[in-house]
């Protein structure tokens, strides 16, 4: 009996397509490139803290962040809160989207925090997936019903001056508000180095205003301690917190400097005949 290749043409056909389609998909699933996904080396650590305390960042550290640029790829956060110990159902916080955030300590409970990681790469049409993501995991901010005072807010700082020995200064001045309402009260120090720590209390020194004396050759330097005072509702809380303005240097001398002339006319240019 003899082979007849036009019989089983077909079927050859039928087979060679099957090949070249096997093969096809191979490649294109060797061709296809996707987005590395983030490897969280550390995550974000749950903290306790008094009411109105400053809060440290929660912060989140991504392992192989030098592949993913490697391949072309952009990192992205987005951070998250919920009321629950878990990293998925949460609420995205707006604008919170960098790789530390820093929470609120203004009402008292736990909230939970973690954040979503987005490792994105450009799409070239080979199928493959051009984002990856992870979730940390969720960490816990207990914030306590104690309430802290705030730190003053200063918004004006006092000035440095030279004067004559005896002349009559200005007075430096400090401006500053409360941020919870609290009651401002005022401290000036002097010191004879350049720092706003360690100075000298200047007696009845009190006001936002203080007027250095000029009586003695030398340089000083001058700073206001702005204190922040709430009511003490017993929870046993900070009720009093400080904020100290930068140090203001007042230099006493016994030289006369002459001033600079104050010109009042100028020589102005003109257009002449020959001989006028």
């Amino acid at each position: 009996m003899c082979f007849n290749p036009i019989r089983y043409a077909p079927v050859f056909a039928v087979l060679v397509l099957a090949a070249c389609n096997n093969f096809l998909n191979e490649w294109s699933q060797r061709a296809a490139v996707s987005a590395p996904a983030p490897v969280i080396a550390t995550g974000p650590e749950g903290a306790q803290y008094n009411r109105n305390a400053a809060a440290a960042p929660l912060t989140v550290e991504v392992q192989n962040g030098a592949q993913i640029a490697a391949a072309g790829g952009i990192l992205s956060y987005q951070w998250y809160t919920h009321s629950a110990n878990s990293n998925t159902g949460g609420t995205a916080i707006e604008g919170a989207e960098d790789a530390h955030y820093t929470p609120p300590t203004g009402t008292p409970g736990t909230v939970y925090y973690y954040v979503k990681i987005t490792s994105a790469i450009a799409d070239n049409g080979d199928g493959g997936a051009k984002t990856a993501t992870a979730l940390s995991t969720p960490a816990a901010i207990v914030v306590d019903t104690r309430t802290d005072a705030m730190r003053p807010a200063i918004t004006g700082y006092p000035q440095g001056a030279v004067y004559r020995l005896g002349a009559e200064p200005a007075a430096l001045t400090v401006t500053a508000h409360s941020l919870d309402g609290g009651d401002l009260s005022y401290q000036w120090y002097w010191n004879r180095e350049d720092s706003n720590a360690g100075g000298t209390a200047i007696p009845d020194a009190d006001g936002a205003h203080y007027t250095p004396p000029t009586r003695l050759l030398g340089t000083l330097y001058y700073y206001a301690e702005v204190a922040n005072t709430i009511e003490d509702n017993g929870d046993g809380g900070v009720k009093r917190t400080t904020a100290a303005s930068n140090a203001a240097a007042i230099a006493v001398n016994d030289k006369v400097n002459a001033f600079p002339p104050v010109i009042s006319g100028y020589p102005q240019g003109a257009d002449y005949r020959l001989n006028a």
